[in-house]
């Protein structure tokens, strides 16, 4: 299951994303609390964590279609 903790982090990954990329971060993090609550079961996330620490630092967010994934969103937090 995703938890609170996965969308925290999902949400450091997308503004750091934003920063290096977009621009301008135009989802706000109850934005993804709120898709997780909503949608849970066509979410899938995706998440990378670091060795050792369990730390989370990357991420890919996918919206689950009828025979595919929709993916949008994504980022981390090292290179």
């Amino acid at each position: 299951d995703i938890e609170k903790k996965h969308w925290d982090a999902f949400y450091d990954f997308y503004l750091n994303t934003v920063d290096q990329k977009w621009g301008q971060a135009y989802l706000t993090k109850n934005f993804f609390y709120m898709l997780g609550e909503r949608m849970a079961d066509q979410v899938l996330l995706v998440a990378a964590e670091e060795i050792g620490t369990g730390e989370l630092v990357a991420g890919a967010l996918n919206l689950i279609g009828g025979d595919c994934l929709y993916g949008r969103n994504w980022g981390c937090i090292k290179q």
